[in-house]
């Protein structure tokens, strides 16, 4: 027997989440809600219990981290500006964050990534890195948040960026989500930060498109390590190997726009992490 329970009626949701702590599903929807989902007692009947609103579309699958019980949502307005939200997993206000990236937006701010740092040490260490917009302008920009306890709560501002990932400050572009990765197998350990962005690179001189590297390994990073153009810039990124064999360490992903190699739709595209060759 299935059960299943109404979100947010005529919007579109997020991918879930799950929790097997406390067993709730966590989904962001087009309207800008984030919605916790609870199974009552393990029988399999579902209740709509608290909500996140005030913010604007969530594209993307909220993060969860099961060892401090909390997630963290994208958001390009809550009204004012763009921004991250942090909660506890069951949505309760309690310990809710807002951390400000930005100017609000009428675009898609899309999920960002904990460093390495904050993987293999854990709270407090390690930080958030997120793309969000410019202090006064629709720029996509580069920032880092930090986590300022052991229960894994951000701070409520920003302590980097922003860092414009673009040449033109009121272009409306998104950038990609953010992906990461630890290569150990690099120079003395590499922490890599890949982003696309969809024109007017900063890094590579691309004005239709690119994708972009950062070595975040010991500080928030002053530009993009390498850059490569890419035709409306790139989905969601995969990170893959850190192994020594050549073109094994490397990440994919697709172009957003029509692109000469592949003739008429995007293209699938590998390239290495070291370089983006």
């Amino acid at each position: 027997m299935a059960w299943c329970v109404t979100v947010n009626s005529g919007h579109r949701l997020s991918s879930p989440v799950f929790d097997p702590t406390t067993g709730n599903v966590v989904v962001g929807d087009d309207s800008g809600r984030v919605s916790v989902v609870a199974d009552l007692g393990g029988t399999g009947s579902l209740s709509l219990t608290n909500t996140i609103t005030g913010l604007t579309n969530i594209p993307d699958v909220p993060i969860l981290d099961g060892s401090t019980g909390k997630i963290v949502v994208f958001s390009g307005s809550n009204g004012s500006n763009a921004v991250v939200v942090q909660d506890d997993v069951t949505l309760a206000n309690v310990n809710r964050v807002t951390i400000p990236v930005g100017q609000a937006s009428s675009t898609q701010v899309h999920s960002g990534t904990f460093d390495n740092t904050y993987y293999t040490v854990g709270p407090p260490s390690g930080h958030l890195y997120v793309c969000g917009k410019g202090a006064s302008n629709d720029q996509p920009s580069l920032y880092r948040i930090g986590v300022v306890d052991g229960l894994g709560r951000l701070s409520s501002a920003t302590d980097a960026g922003p860092l414009p990932l673009t040449t033109t400050a009121n272009v409306a572009a998104e950038c990609s989500p953010l992906s990461e990765i630890f290569n150990s197998n690099q120079g003395g350990g590499v922490d890599w930060l890949f982003a696309g962005v969809p024109g007017s690179c900063a890094v590579g001189g691309s004005t239709n498109g690119c994708v972009m590297s950062f070595n975040i390994t010991g500080a928030f990073p002053a530009t993009a390590s390498f850059g490569g153009a890419e035709a409306g810039g790139t989905s969601g990124i995969i990170v893959d190997n850190v192994s020594i064999d050549g073109q094994a360490s490397s990440l994919y992903y697709s172009t957003l726009s029509d692109d000469a190699k592949c003739g008429t739709g995007g293209c699938a595209v590998k390239r290495t992490q070291a370089g983006l060759q």
